[in-house]
């Protein structure tokens, strides 16, 4: 979609409103409401290009927000790729608050909650890799 390529060009404080209207919209409830999975999946947009220009506590916040929704068995559960991916996002904002011990328990046992759900090449686990050998 357009905001995400905006922020795949680090325009990411412009890609941040076009999401943020995005957000907006799905969240209604006579649209999609505000616990759908696109409006989660664009809330997490959202959360990853405030995260890209520096406000990891704001993004934490978001990040965290849509974790505990995701996480709840009515809503993805615990085990979905995008409930994985939230927890994965929300190490990472962790970590740039430097606070590592909460990062590190997010992290822990994570690549192997991926891997019983997509395979081993799969973006996510691809990610996650990359991350934790910069890290």
């Amino acid at each position: 979609n357009l905001a995400q390529q905006i922020g795949n060009q680090g325009r990411y404080a412009e890609a941040e409103r076009e999401f943020r209207a995005i957000y907006e919209i799905r969240r209604r409830p006579e649209s999609l409401g505000e616990e759908h999975p696109h409006t989660l999946s664009t809330r997490s947009n959202l959360a990853q290009q405030i995260g890209n220009q520096g406000r990891y506590a704001e993004a934490e916040r978001e990040f965290r927000a849509i974790y505990d929704l995701e996480r709840r068995p009515e809503s993805l559960g615990e085990e979905h790729p995008h409930t994985l991916r939230t927890r994965y996002h929300l190490a990472t904002m962790l970590d740039g608050l430097a606070r590592r011990d909460e990062a590190d328990s997010l992290l822990v046992g994570l690549r192997e909650a991926f891997l019983s759900v997509v395979s081993d090449d799969h973006i996510y686990v691809r990610e996650l890799d990359a991350w934790l050998e910069k890290r």
